[in-house]
């Protein structure tokens, strides 16, 4: 897409627009709403895709050859960008994750973590008993992500710590303690070595991944912290509220 060029008006959905994605490079936009899922050329404005079936949230994966859509009920479905097909879907499963190379996804049903092969459908991995709540993962609040690297996943369940699990073996490796109040968003940095939370006691707090020791801390917000993001190759994070956003160097801490 061509920033300050006015771009081709997409019509089509004959409902509210739920969720929309865009392919990296901004060639192609993906939208749902009650009843179908699009794709549309993002130059012309011509519908390339039509899917049945409603969705309230949609992900391309990084290799875009994956439509990821989700709704409220608990369904997940894997969609072939290319076609439309559906590859596998998922029931009772709540929010989801997807890992930088496409191949694995996260979802929790059932007080269960389960990493799912992309391609297969198949669970590679099951962690029962976890602590991750439906009620935080129903209001979309990013307390859950796949590492960088693809070694770690974490879970947040209020009023507990930040829980670290290995995803090869499906333990538990580590507790990050500090946040009051539970944590409702967190981002890693591109090599996987370091965690910045939001938490609801109006807190941001870096993470040290190889020790579990809070590095840093920062009371910047009067409101509960909904967002945090890694930014300039991890070099500086943004946190943003309801009302506002900050950014702060990692090296000077301002």
């Amino acid at each position: 897409l061509d920033v300050g060029k006015e771009q081709p008006k997409v019509e089509g959905h004959s409902r509210g627009i739920n969720s929309v994605a865009v392919t990296k490079d901004g060639k192609k936009i993906v939208s749902a709403d009650d009843r179908t899922i699009r794709a549309w050329d993002a130059e012309t404005g011509k519908e390339t895709l039509k899917i049945e079936g409603s969705a309230a949230k949609i992900e391309i994966t990084e290799d875009e050859r994956k439509i990821i859509a989700s709704t409220h009920d608990g369904e997940i479905r894997v969609l072939d960008f290319e076609t439309g097909k559906m590859m596998f879907h998922l029931k009772g499963h709540f929010q989801r994750a997807v890992n930088s190379d496409s191949k694995r996804m996260f979802t929790y049903s059932d007080k269960t973590i389960y990493i799912t092969d992309l391609d297969t459908g198949k669970a590679i991995l099951k962690v029962e008993g976890a602590k991750v709540t439906q009620s935080a993962l129903s209001h979309d609040w990013k307390t859950i992500a796949f590492s960088s690297n693809g070694g770690f996943l974490f879970t947040q369940h209020k009023p507990d710590p930040i829980y670290v699990w290995d995803l090869e073996t499906g333990q538990e490796l580590m507790k990050l303690v500090g946040s009051k109040k539970a944590v409702i968003s967190i981002d890693f940095n591109n090599d996987g070595t370091k965690l910045v939370s939001g938490s609801v006691d109006n807190t941001v707090r870096l993470w040290d991944l190889a020790t579990g020791a809070e590095l840093m801390q920062h009371e910047a917000h009067d409101q509960k912290v909904l967002h945090v993001e890694f930014l300039n190759g991890g070099k500086s994070v943004l946190s943003s509220d309801r009302v506002s956003f900050v950014m702060w160097d990692l090296e000077t801490g301002e």
